[in-house]
C-alpha cells in the first residue's frame, strides 16, 4: 500500500545522519534542516550556500560541517 511505502520513506529520511548538498546551486541551507535530529554530518562543499538558518544551530548531534569552497568559507 502506498501509505506504508510513504511512512517507511519518511522514517528513513527523518533518521538520516548525513546531508549531501555539495556542488549545489542553493544559496541558503534549507530551514527544514533542523527537522532532522539525527544529522551528524552536513556536506556543502563547492556550493553557493552563503547563509545558515537558525535551525542549523539547534542540531545537537551535528559533528561535521564541511563547507570548503563556499561563500561561508570565504567569510570566516
Amino acid at each position: 500500500d502506498m501509505r506504508v511505502f510513504l511512512i517507511k520513506n519518511m522514517e528513513e529520511v527523518y533518521n538520516t545522519n548525513q546531508l549531501h548538498l555539495s556542488n549545489s546551486t542553493l544559496t541558503c541551507l534549507p530551514p527544514e534542516v533542523g527537522e532532522f535530529p539525527y544529522l551528524r554530518a552536513i556536506y556543502i562543499n563547492n556550493s553557493s550556500i552563503n547563509e545558515l538558518p537558525e535551525s542549523f544551530y539547534t542540531l545537537q548531534k551535528l559533528r561535521y560541517f564541511h563547507y570548503n569552497s563556499t561563500p561561508l568559507a570565504q567569510n570566516k
